[in-house]
């Protein structure tokens, strides 16, 4: 495993670690010309010669990903047979906000990313791995959705990739845990485990260990939103709780729709 730190990676010197996972580091790195730090996200070890050419081959669909409420990629690229994405340097929703959020920011946050998810599964992109760290907040205060390159980056790993409770998504959907392909109604589930701890200040479930909070998403209906925050509307309960229900056929038909019912919610009067 390479240490990166003091090389240049394209048009960036590698500044300092922040973050270690089994296939990803996570550097800090600034701009060589214009001195703007960045996040540089490289495989933890070389790719093989196949795990190469499968990401070159996404590189185009990653490039594609151009929104107002996608975190822009600024670099994509391979260096040293190690692929590595890079993206502007940039706090998460975690470290800008207190939760919980004032209910008109949480709806006018979930349509932004209702809108970049969307966006992303009509070019056949699920993101798989939401989570409020994955969410950043840009210059001008709007929100950024990122992650969405770390699958493909993970994907270019050579060794397999592990499956079990404990490489699971932080907010992960109960068929993730079946190994069920993920689609629009798995990015649903994530993005309304966030909305529930956005408005109540803790997600739904809890527990000390990867596998108790795992069989929480599988067998163990959400606690009521109400019985954490009950000045909030009383319509904004079932929206929730459909959102996260367990079978995604029972989840709301579209990401839009979802959004419709969360804005219309929200108008009621709470008693």
């Amino acid at each position: 495993m390479k240490d990166w730190i003091g090389e240049q990676v394209s048009h960036y010197q590698v500044i300092r670690l922040l973050e270690r996972e089994t296939m990803l580091e996570r550097y800090l790195g600034s701009n060589v010309s214009s001195r703007q730090e960045v996040t540089l996200y490289l495989l933890a070890e070389p790719g093989d010669e196949l795990s190469i050419r499968r990401f070159q081959r996404n590189i185009p669909i990653m490039q594609s990903l151009t929104h107002p409420c996608i975190a822009p990629l600024l670099d994509i690229g391979i260096q040293e047979k190690t692929p590595f994405v890079v993206l502007d340097y940039l706090p998460t929703s975690r470290q800008f906000h207190p939760f919980p959020l004032p209910l008109p920011t949480v709806i006018k946050y979930a349509e932004q990313l209702i809108e970049a998810l969307d966006f992303a599964h009509g070019k056949g992109i699920i993101h798989r791995a939401l989570s409020p760290e994955a969410i950043l907040l840009g210059k001008q205060g709007e929100i950024l959705l990122g992650d969405f390159y770390l699958p493909v980056l993970r994907a270019a790993s050579s060794k397999p990739l592990e499956k079990s409770l404990l490489t699971l998504a932080a907010y992960p959907a109960p068929e993730q845990y079946n190994g069920s392909p993920a689609d629009a109604c798995t990015d649903q589930y994530m993005l309304a485990l966030i909305i529930y701890e956005w408005l109540c200040g803790v997600p739904p479930f809890q527990g000390p260990t990867p596998i108790e909070r795992a069989l929480q998403h599988i067998q163990v209906a959400p606690p009521p939103l109400r019985e954490k925050a009950p000045q909030l509307p009383l319509e904004l309960e079932p929206v929730i709780q459909r959102a996260l229900a367990k079978r995604p056929g029972e989840r709301f038909a579209t990401l839009k729709a979802f959004g419709t019912a969360l804005l219309e919610a929200s108008q009621a009067t709470a008693p």
